[in-house]
């Protein structure tokens, strides 16, 4: 089979450009082509939010956990998702799945911390966020997530450790983000 593709180029969050094949309709014909089709809602569901088709990314993601329920991955993708929605109550939720069914997963506390921050419940998030980077010292997005953390709970001074933490350490979009927080904590 030829097929001809037009490639689109995103930005991950890390700031990293990758190409997306379009049309991503391509990918329901290989997923009922494939042995591996209980991956591939996942993977599709994250092509969407990359597109910031997030309304139907979140509809993907749920798809993959219906056919594969104990997949932390997917649980912490949806969490992504609803942040992105705004929808911060099922973040939450999603992310707790996450944790529950693969705890070692940084990316999956930092999500937890984030939806916790969204919530307003500091504590909670910086609990999760001294989790993310305890297992995953090198994830700058969770150190900054944490220095938010501290900053809502009063603790400025942990804050800036951690925001200093990724500006000594980090470059690009997350530095940047570590600097904008320590000359404007209140964006954090």
């Amino acid at each position: 089979m030829t097929v001809n593709l037009d490639v689109q180029f995103v930005t991950d969050p890390d700031g990293h450009t990758t190409s997306v094949l379009a049309p991503i309709e391509l990918w329901r014909e290989v997923a009922s082509e494939r042995e591996t089709a209980l991956l591939l809602p996942n993977d599709f569901g994250l092509t969407l939010f990359a597109l910031g088709r997030l309304k139907e990314a979140k509809e993907e993601l749920k798809r993959a956990l219906h056919l594969n329920p104990k997949s932390g991955e997917t649980y912490s993708n949806l969490c992504t998702v609803d942040i992105g929605l705004k929808e911060f109550s099922s973040a939450k939720s999603n992310a707790q799945s996450a944790v529950k069914l693969k705890p070692s997963d940084a990316h999956a506390w930092n999500n937890l911390g984030v939806a916790n921050l969204k919530l307003k419940k500091y504590q909670e998030a910086a609990e999760a966020l001294k989790k993310a980077v305890s297992l995953r010292p090198d994830n700058f997005a969770a150190h900054n997530n944490y220095g938010a953390a501290f900053y809502r709970l009063g603790k400025k001074n942990e804050a800036t450790k951690e925001w200093k933490f990724v500006l000594k350490n980090s470059t690009g979009e997350q530095h940047d983000q570590a600097q904008d927080y320590l000359d404007h904590p209140e964006h954090s």
